[in-house]
Formats: C-alpha cells, structure tokens, sequence
C-alpha cells in the first residue's frame, strides 16, 4: 500500500508508508509542528510488534527518496553478527546491548535491522524520554506478550532519574531485551570516571556514578563511521541509485553519513556565503548553529534568530554580498533538499526553528571552530528568561566551552530564587577551578536550599582535605535525609576511625537504599574481619550486577588467601565491567609470583586504559632490575609531568640510586610541596646519608613538631651522634612515654653514660616490656656483671629466643662459670651450629619492636 498525506506547509509534509505494516510515517506532523492531526495518528497501539515498526520513527536517519521509499535497502554490516549474537543472548536471557559510534554512522539502522531479524513479534517500546520510560516500565515487564526496549540516543534516558544501575538489572532479572545507540563523544563524556573528572562536567558524584554503571552493565559494540572494503563490496552489489552514489563517495564520508545527506548540506551551506548565493540565509543557519552550541538546542523563536543572523552577515561583507531579504533566507534555509531534509528545520514549538545535526556536529567537532559570540549568549539568555531548564543548559554549555561568567551569572541568579541546584553548580564549577573555599560555601548554599546531594558533595570535599570529623557531619546530614550515597561515605570514615562495627552498619544501610558502591565498601570489611564466604557471596553478587569494584575487592579476598587463580579471574571480570584498575592488580599479582613479562604487560594495558598512577607504577616495577632505570625514570618523569604527585618522591628515588643527588633533592622537595608527606622524611635521610647533618634538622623537627614518633627517633639519634644529650634524652622519652619500645632502650643508654645505674636498669626493663628484645641482651650483661647469674641467664635466654642468637656464647660462659658444663656444651653447640646473625636478629628485632607501641 503506497500512499501520500499533503501538507498545507509549502511541499514539506510528503509521507510514505514503509510496507511493513499499519503504521504511519507523517513529516506534516513533524514539520507543520500542529496537534490537529494526533488524534487521527495515533489510534494504533502504543506498543506496535517490531515488524510493524517504521524505522524512521525509530530514529532511522532520511536518506533520498526513491521509489517511493525513504530507506534504502539495508547493507549489512560486519558488526552486524556480533550485535546479532549479543541481541539474540538478550532476548533470551535477558540484557542491555549498545552500539556506540558517530553521528550518522549507521547504528540506529543496524540496531533496528537486528530487532527485525531477531525479535519481529516483540512488543515494541520506544519511549520518548526518561519520564516516559519510568512510566513503561510496569507494562514492559508484566504485558502478556513479550517485549524488548529500544533507547535510541541512550544518553537521553541513563541517570538518576531514568534508567538506573538497579533498573537495569531488574529488567535482565525478568529476561527484557534492551537495544540502545549512543555517540561516541557522549559514551566517551558517560565514562571518564577513570581519572579525575573533567573540568566541563557540571553532573554530580551520583549522577555520574549512576551512569557510568548502566555502561558497564552494557554489551557494547563500537560501530566504524568509515565502511570497511568487505561492507563497500556489498554494498556495491545493492541495485539502488542512493546506495551506488553513496559508495562513490565512500572513501570520503560513511555511506550511512553521505545518504543522510549531511556533507551535501554542509557543502551546500558553505557556498551559500558567496556572492549571488544566499548569504543571509547562511547567517541564518551559522546563527541556529551557535545558538545549540550555546545551549539553546531546538526552539530558537524567529525574532531570535533574525536579529543573531545580522552580526553574522554583517561579518561575512553585510551588504556588499547582495544578500537576499529575510523572508527569502528563511524559505531557503528552511527548504528541504535531496528529498532529505533542510538546514533548518522546525523546533519543538511552534514558530521555532533548530540547526540540522549534522551541522551542529560538523562544527563543534572542528579543530577551528571560533567561540560563540557574547551576542549569542546574551540573545539566548533573554529568549530563555523564565525557562529554569532552558536556562541551566545554557550554563552547561557556557561551562563545557570555558565561558564560566556566564554560567556563574545563570546558577547564580537561580540559586538566589531559591533553586538549589543553581547553588550546587556554582559550587562545582569552584571546586573544578581549585577554590575550595568558595566551593565549601556554595555547597553548604545548596544544601540549605534542600539538596542532599550537595551535603554529600560536601563530604567529598572535606574528606579530600582530611578534614573527616566535619566530612562526616556532612554525610550523615545526607545520610539522615536518605542519601544512599552518602551513607557509604559515612562508612568509610568510620572504617578509618577504626570503629569497624558502626562502618558495617552504615553499609548495610547503604545497600538496603540500592547504592551501587556500598557492596564493595562492606565487602572489603568483611574481608578484613575474616568473613571470607560472606564477603565473597555479597561481592559475587555486586559484580553479577555490574560493580567492578566489587570484583576488584573480591580478588584482593581471594590474594589474602592465597588462591591466585580465583583473584585473576575476578580482576579479569572487573576488567570487563570497566573498572581497568584491575590491571594494576593483575600486573601486582604477576610480579609477586615471579611472572615478569605478564606484569609489564598488564602495567602497560593500564597505562593505556589511562589508569591514574599506571607509568608511575610501571616505573617502579622496572627500577627493580638496574639495566632498565633509564626507562623506569622516562616513565616516571612522564608520570611526574602529568602531575601525579607520588611519582616525584619515586623519581628523586630513582635519581638517589643514579646519583644524581642534587636533582633527587629538588624532587624530594616537590613531593613535599605537592603534599606528600612520606617525602619528608626520606629527604631528611638522604640528607644524613649524603653528610648533611645540619640540612636534615629542620624536617626531622617538622615531622616531631606534628607528631611524628617515628621521626622523634630519628631526631633524637642525631643530637645523641652530635653530643646534645639533653636534647636527644627529651626527644628519646617524648617517642618512649608514646609507647616506642627502641626510644626506651635509647633512654636506659643516656641513663647509663650519666653513670645512673638505677635508671639505666629501668628503663631496660621498660623497653624489654614494650617488646624490645635487644634490651633482653643489655638487662644480660647488666646483672651478669653484678655476679646475679639467676636473672642474666633468663635474661640473655629471652634474648636467644627473640632471635638475637650471639647470646648463646655469653651463656655458655655464664653456665660454665657455675659448673654446669652439660648445659655449657649445648650452648657452645648452638654457637657453632651457625645461629649467628647477631647484627641481623638485632635490627629485625629493632624494627619489630619500634613497631609495637
């Protein structure tokens, strides 16, 4: 049945039945932008079976028309078996499949030839937005026939608000099929949660969260935009005229790209500047063009659009290019061209008018593309005022090109009416900036204006900058209000307080509100607890649902109990469901067991993945074998110049064992400006190692004026080497009374060249208390020279048995002198049979000791 509606809007309104059954195709509708015809239009279903489907109504770009028909006949694809297996596994158990690829590069096409071919007698559901989507969910799942959900332009539905991690595994749970398409630069923009988050991303921690996990959950296929020389020959065999012109110009544009016509167009557009071309309506379309790049997508009111043009026109040569009058540029910008489509085509309301996407995508990918002008934004911005929704993505886009004035004044002004996620925007753009302050004041801002999200952001914020008690206050004010999110958070801060019992419950709180992270957090606890077969059956489950992290910890399990093949497995699943910090594990894992190769090859599949600290961790794994420190420190210094902060203490490391000392220090001391605490004191070592005492004093003091035990020895070691002894006694009892048993063993020392017997013998027994057992051998020689043999021989046997294995010769003498010459010759024995390493037990004993508080 060939049939046509006419419309009563110039020749726009032409539509051509498909043949595939009792559907409409209606352009009058689309382009006449009336409601006269709905009720006529829409008495069918409203969920028709996919072989009554109209692909044109499924997003299938217009391609010329030809023999009444405005789709081609379909060429298969060399994707197309793969997205065909993967649909067919959907279908049948259920599942999310994408297909990611350029603007026009075929994938609504593939995506709707694979539901004809697999799925024809499925009910059909293709909602319109994220709302509509919510909406169907019930009837999608408990209908009576069976049905698969087509989300064409994914980015449009995934969120908070839409479909969900947890909705996602509900609808494989109940065996729906999900058939989606998204463009590579929104897919790319969904999944940059591997590094640090991009500056022009005004979405917050959850929503992006949220997002990135629905792609995870995806069966994901990356189709090409050029056509491959096997899909060109098929192509090639295709008797249709459209086909057979595409492929001419095929080493240029994709063939699905040149028949939707869009290079024509551009070209068409590019021309029409000229001289006795159509240099207004030229303007007209530049104009369209940067309104959707300033955010103003697809409703641009005719005034708005004449008065932006004029700036335009004026800049190309105004009226020395003869341009034609206004009503004329409109009608030639807006005709339809090649049977396709027009530059400019009708906008969501009536009277508006948007830019052909091809277009808009043409330019915004350019290398040369200017910014837009301040004209532009002032004109969107009053065409906008009192559109809350409009507004905010005019300060998403002012955002994503750097024209933050812009959107500052535009959340601004919403948070001052009282509109919270003005406030939290304002915040976000602060903290990408560096101003955290700022950012502190506008989240808090936010959240008094009743955003959650905004107290949980907020902890972020406080936690990075170790303010913890204050980040917890903020969680759990989230938490309180019901911020899954947040109340993982309050978990973690309360695992790093130790209180291990409040962070399960917070988890377990966490997960009862579906969050998607707190199954790692708990898990990871359990773990540490010794609750191995309930960690692993919650993080199994996390990673069936998409939680890479989740198998990442899960693998950590399975190390700390030896069973390496299991962590592979599981770090080789989190790779799978995107979290590529896996890798690291793996290559961690290769190189512990002694499997070089495989652990540089996993170092290197991170770096590539873009894991944050890869080439560092790279080149530390390669200073290990001394040929390569050359490359380990090009990597390393690679690491250092994209600012991770760790490799420049790994580098000054490096640059120490090449001895290059001047240059190791300039390092150190960029670690220690970059915040790295731990280079503090390696600094200060390296120092007292290159014979420069004096240099080391003001760090060693630094880390004692903040607490640091560890350095209080250290300090209190140099002032006893230089003879300060008052002051090495003060640092040596401030490390002894915070419990370091080797500081106490260093007081009795100071007790004894003071000829102070009595606190010499005091302070021994203190340290030997606090599990120093040098001072075992010390309390020896002390009573054994007093003649008290009882007390030096347990003494000195305390001491053998903690490993300081040269005591067995002092007791041999001690036994001796008493006459037990039996007991004499086994501890001669003993010294003889090589348990020797007195230097080695000792300072192993140091170091173990120094440890126990």
């Amino acid at each position: 049945m060939n049939f046509e509606l006419e419309s009563h809007v110039n020749d726009h309104g032409r539509a051509y039945q498909q043949g595939l059954g009792p559907q409409f195709n209606f352009e009058n509708a689309y382009f006449a932008g009336g409601d006269d015809l709905l009720p006529q239009i829409f008495k069918g279903p409203i969920d028709p079976l996919v072989r009554e489907s109209d692909p044109l109504e499924m997003g299938v770009h217009r391609a010329p028309m030809a023999r009444g028909n405005a789709v081609p006949p379909y060429v298969t694809r060399d994707v197309d078996i793969e997205i065909s297996a993967k649909f067919d596994s959907a279908i049948k158990h259920g599942g999310l499949v994408l297909i990611v690829g350029d603007s026009t590069a075929g994938k609504s096409r593939s995506a709707y030839e694979t539901i004809l071919r697999v799925a024809p007698d499925h009910r059909l559901v293709a909602p319109l937005d994220r709302d509509q989507l919510r909406n169907q969910l019930v009837s999608l799942i408990s209908g009576s026939n069976p049905a698969l959900l087509w989300l064409d332009n994914m980015e449009r539905y995934v969120g908070l608000n839409g479909l969900t991690p947890r909705i996602a595994s509900h609808l494989r749970a109940a065996g729906i099929a999900v058939i989606g398409t998204m463009r590579t630069e929104h897919y790319r923009a969904l999944t940059a949660l591997v590094g640090p988050r991009s500056r022009n991303d005004s979405r917050g921690h959850s929503e992006l969260i949220s997002a990135e996990h629905v792609l995870n959950l995806a069966d994901t296929v990356f189709m090409e935009r050029r056509w491959t020389a096997g899909e060109m020959e098929r192509a090639n065999r295709v008797e249709d005229p459209r086909v057979a012109d595409a492929v001419k110009h095929g080493r240029t544009y994709g063939v699905a790209e040149y028949l939707a016509a869009g290079p024509m167009l551009y070209r068409e557009w590019q021309m029409a500047w000229m001289v006795g071309g159509n240099p207004h309506g030229a303007a007209l379309i530049a104009a369209a063009i940067d309104c959707h790049r300033a955010g103003l997508h697809d409703s641009i009111d005719i005034q708005t659009l004449r008065d932006i043009s004029e700036p335009y026109l004026e800049d190309a040569g105004g009226a020395v290019l003869r341009p034609e009058v206004f009503e004329d540029a409109i009608s030639w910008a807006s005709h339809r061209r090649y049977g396709v489509t027009s530059m400019l085509l009708p906008g969501k309301r009536p009277g508006t008018y948007r830019a052909f996407d091809y277009l808009v995508d043409k330019v915004m990918r350019s290398t040369d593309a200017k910014p837009v002008p301040e004209y532009v934004w002032d004109a969107v911005l009053k065409a906008s005022e009192g559109d809350n929704m409009q507004m905010h993505e005019i300060a998403a886009a002012a955002q994503s090109q750097g024209n933050h004035q812009i959107a500052v004044k535009v959340w601004e002004g919403q948070a001052a009416a009282g509109i919270s996620s003005g406030a939290h925007n304002v915040a976000l753009l602060h903290l990408r900036a560096g101003r955290s302050d700022e950012a502190e004041y506008w989240l808090q801002n936010a959240f008094e204006l009743g955003s959650l999200a905004s107290a949980t952001e907020l902890g972020h914020l406080l936690e990075d900058s170790v303010r913890l008690e204050e980040a917890a206050t903020w969680y759990e004010k989230a938490a309180a209000g019901g911020n899954a999110h947040a109340m993982y958070h309050v978990g973690w801060i309360q695992r790093n307080k130790g209180n291990d019992a409040e962070a399960e419950k917070w988890f377990r709180r966490a997960i009862e509100k579906k969050d998607e992270s707190a199954s790692s957090g708990l898990g990871a606890l359990l773990i540490e607890s010794g609750r191995f077969e309930e960690a692993e059956s919650l993080l199994r489950s996390a990673g069936d649902g998409g939680d890479g992290s989740a198998m990442i910890h899960l693998g950590i399990a399975f190390i700390s109990q030896e069973r390496t093949e299991d962590a592979e497995e599981a770090w080789l699943k989190a790779l799978e469901l995107g979290a590529p910090e896996a890798a690291i594990n793996l290559a961690k894992m290769n190189s512990k067991i002694g499997r070089k190769a495989e652990a540089e090859k996993w170092y290197r599949r991170a770096i590539v993945e873009n894991v944050s600290g890869a080439k560092r961790e790279l080149g530390v794994f390669l200073s290990r074998d001394r040929r390569r420190l050359a490359e380990a420190e090009d990597l390393i210094r690679e690491a250092a110049a994209g600012q991770d902060l760790y490799a420049y203490l790994n580098l000054a490391e490096i640059l120490l064992i090449r001895q290059r000392n001047e240059e190791a220090e300039q390092w150190f001391r960029k670690a220690i400006q970059g915040g790295i605490k731990s280079a503090v004191p390696r600094l200060a070592q390296s120092l007292e190692e290159m014979g420069r005492i004096e240099d080391s004093i003001p760090l060693w003091q630094q880390l004692v004026d903040e607490g640091d035990e560890e350095a209080t020895f250290a300090l209190a070691k140099v002032k006893k080497n230089q003879g300060a002894f008052d002051d090495a006694m003060r640092l040596f009892r401030i490390a002894a009374d915070a419990g370091d048993s080797a500081a106490a063993c260093e007081v009795a020392r100071l007790h004894r060249l003071q000829r102070d017997s009595a606190g010499y013998e005091a302070w021994l027994k203190i340290s030997l208390k606090g599990g120093h057992v040098h001072a075992a051998c010390l309390l020896g020689y002390l009573f054994s020279s007093r003649g008290d043999f009882g007390p030096a021989e347990s003494f000195w046997t305390n001491a053998y048995k903690g490993g300081h294995f040269h005591v067995a010769s002092e007791l041999a003498t001690l036994l001796a002198r008493q006459g037990r010459g039996d007991e004499a010759a086994t501890w001669l024995r003993r010294v003889n049979g090589g348990n020797r390493g007195r230097s080695g037990g000792r300072r192993a004993g140091n170091r173990k000791a120094r440890r126990k508080k």
